[in-house]
């Protein structure tokens, strides 16, 4: 395992909020996780890619279980394959089985006959012929194309997170940047953040740093989630390590 799940949604979250600050409503879906144990928002008129966003920490929390994430809101159902493929290309990364090069590739096989893959064809197809950006971008759908091109973008530079949201700034904007920045940032883990913009965005990562563990001791299944708002005991977080590996608990 390269990097210790915690790490990289911290990665991820910290690299979303380059693009775009999402922290109020992550703060009230994770809330509502925490005490309903569900989170049901209702989507009347966001983007696809705002919706995404949106659910970030529902996306880091069910990394095992994708289809608890998948939503399917009614006035963009043209976008449900974007919506769709996002949600997948986000859990492979968040359970290390992530092969760049061949993503588009794996999610047409993941989705079979359910949907029309033409979008996920040229993906591919640009992918094997090292088509830039701009290119890409000219040829995706009007709908959903913010979706499509930050997956683009990640998988032609997923080693790099600087990289990944330099080229997102370029051609694509604050959202592509912010769904772009979300999945270098949980490939690379926090430790892929330059130290300058760590420093420079130390507040953030401090707000975010109590909550995110929360999510993690639950998701390992030693904390009670709902307990969220009370001090936390550190020596749950003591007590999670990488496989095979003995931790020692104080």
């Amino acid at each position: 395992m390269r990097h210790l799940l915690l790490s990289r949604w911290q990665g991820s979250i910290f690299a979303a909020c380059l693009g775009l600050d999402c922290s109020l409503v992550w703060q009230q879906g994770i809330e509502s996780l925490a005490t309903k144990e569900d989170w049901q928002l209702s989507f009347t008129e966001e983007t696809a890619g705002e919706i995404l966003l949106i659910s970030l920490p529902r996306l880091l929390f069910f990394c095992d279980q994708p289809e608890e994430t998948i939503t399917k809101p009614h006035h963009l159902a043209e976008s449900q394959l974007a919506i769709n493929s996002y949600v997948r290309a986000m859990a492979l990364i968040l359970r290390e089985k992530l092969v760049a090069e061949r993503l588009f590739q794996d999610l047409k096989a993941t989705f079979g006959q359910d949907y029309d893959h033409e979008s996920l064809q040229t993906l591919q197809i640009s992918l094997e012929e090292g088509k830039s950006l701009q290119e890409v971008k000219e040829q995706l759908p009007l709908s959903c194309w913010e979706i499509w091109l930050a997956l683009y973008c990640f998988v032609t530079s997923a080693e790099d997170v600087v990289l990944t949201i330099n080229r997102a700034e370029q051609f694509g904007g604050a959202e592509v940047v912010a769904l772009a920045g979300a999945l270098s940032g949980a490939h690379n883990g926090v430790s892929g953040i330059p130290i300058p913009w760590r420093c420079r965005y130390r507040e953030q990562l401090k707000h975010w740093k109590t909550k995110l563990e929360a999510m993690f001791i639950t998701w390992s299944g030693s904390y009670q989630f709902a307990r969220m708002g009370q001090p936390m005991d550190i020596n749950h977080l003591n007590a999670i390590a990488l496989p095979e590996v003995i931790q020692p608990r104080y």
